[in-house]
């Protein structure tokens, strides 16, 4: 037996904290000095309304502007003016929005404006349902509500989804805890032994055999699982073969993501995405609003977004390990599949990927019993898993917890469940993928 250890440091958690300043900054700026002019109709019963917070009200009154319908869920949703003009407001955004555990609990979907994580947030985007979906020409006015209720969104997000005390900072422990990256300096170590003597040999009629070249002995393997147990059964050594697989038996995985999360693994990713959309909705209207793409303003939004949906390119050891990760996710045998169909289609894994990872890594030399055998014969490994100490399984989702979590977790992010491809991780999609994850430290 070959092993070799690998070990990367994964805690690499974007610093979630610096979204919060770059909001504030924005939010600072337009509210002292003003994006652009104000417009209202002062005559109007829904306009006086506002003006005596009568959000409610004029919420829900058709006979009103789509103006003054969005200003009033901007003050439904807890964002008033008056308040960010306070000296400590930037201490404490979850006391300004009146945000709480309840509130930002309540999840579910509006007819008008689609899903919402928190009561806030759903005025936020109702608010803008009125003043940028549902106008076919905005006003500077409906401009005006369409920017400030997308970046209070923005920052009721933050509050409700990462500061998890609602205290109105958002702790390094809060950051890794909702990034689901494991916080362990030490993940643990990546273990991939290779055979010298095992091999799943292919007849020509693609029956597969296990053979041992150290004992010259062979059993059969109808479901080509890889596996050599007490239900094998022997069979006459072979002397020709079709293909021949090394077996590569993963003991153990590097734990990429937080053992103790209790929330779901698409929660990041989920918030991220929306978070990058908005943000681009946020410079549209600053681009509207006369803000220029030179301007410090917009180049601060900018750089934000683009360090998020950054397209998945750096290299870094923490890519490498994703990469042989996701590759074996990729390959294995889904539950539903086995052993009904057997593992002839599955667990194959190109020898090149084993050695992206396995730096020094050899493939396994040719058996002697197999003169005809060459170095290209052996590019493909037959991948299993262990589930304990001397016993393997062809099934992830019966392997160890830690090789279960991991690549659970992995498909889940990684692999269009349609057709078990890796899903493109593209730049400004509009969608954090964790490769992009991973490469905003860069």
């Amino acid at each position: 037996m070959k092993k070799k250890n690998v070990k990367v440091i994964l805690n690499r958690s974007p610093k979630l904290v610096n979204m919060i300043k770059v909001l504030f900054m924005v939010l600072t700026i337009c509210v002292m000095n003003s994006c652009a002019e104000d417009s209202s109709d002062d005559g109007a019963d829904c306009q006086t309304k506002l003006d005596n917070n009568e959000f409610a009200t004029v919420a829900a009154n058709l006979a009103c502007t789509d103006y003054e319908r969005g200003s009033a869920e901007l003050g439904l949703a807890g964002f008033l003016f008056s308040e960010f003009i306070k000296e400590d407001a930037s201490n404490n955004f979850p006391a300004v929005f009146g945000l709480t555990a309840t509130g930002c609990s309540n999840t579910g979907t509006d007819s008008d404006a689609g899903v919402y994580k928190s009561i806030n947030q759903r005025h936020f985007v109702r608010a803008q349902y009125f003043t940028r979906t549902k106008p076919t020409v905005r006003t500077t006015a409906e401009k005006e509500i369409s920017f400030f209720s997308t970046l209070g969104e923005l920052i009721v997000m933050s509050h409700c989804e990462i500061d998890t005390d609602l205290n109105g900072t958002i702790s390094e422990v809060e950051n890794k805890s909702f990034t689901q990256i494991n916080p362990n300096d030490s993940p643990g170590n990546s273990e991939l032994t290779v055979s010298s003597t095992i091999f799943q040999v292919l007849d020509s009629g693609g029956n597969a055999k296990l053979i041992d070249t150290d004992l010259g002995t062979c059993v059969n393997d109808p479901d080509h699982e890889g596996i050599w147990n007490a239900a094998n059964v022997p069979c006459t050594f072979p002397t020709v073969f079709a293909a021949i697989y090394p077996i590569v038996k993963v003991e153990s995985l590097q734990q990429l993501f937080d053992p103790t999360a209790t929330k779901p693994i698409t929660d990041p990713f989920d918030f991220l995405s929306t978070y990058t959309t908005r943000t681009r909705l946020l410079m549209t209207d600053l681009t509207s609003l006369g803000v220029k793409k030179d301007d410090d303003l917009y180049e601060s939004v900018s750089e934000t977004v683009g360090k998020m949906d950054n397209g998945g390119t750096c290299s870094n050891d923490s890519i490498k390990v994703l990469d042989l990760m996701t590759n074996i996710v990729r390959v294995a045998a889904p539950g539903t599949s086995t052993p009904v169909t057997g593992y002839k289609n599955y667990n194959k894994l190109n020898f090149s990927k084993i050695a992206e990872i396995e730096t020094g890594e050899n493939a396994p030399s040719c058996p002697v019993s197999f003169p005809s055998c060459t170095a290209s014969t052996l590019s493909t490994a037959r991948i299993i898993f262990q589930i304990s100490v001397g016993n393997f399984t062809g099934l992830y989702e019966t392997a160890n917890t830690e090789i279960k979590d991991t690549l659970t977790k992995l498909s889940t992010l990684t692999i269009d469940s349609t057709t078990k491809e890796i899903i493109p991780v593209v730049k400004d999609d509009n969608k954090i993928a964790l490769k992009e994850l991973l490469c905003q430290s860069e």
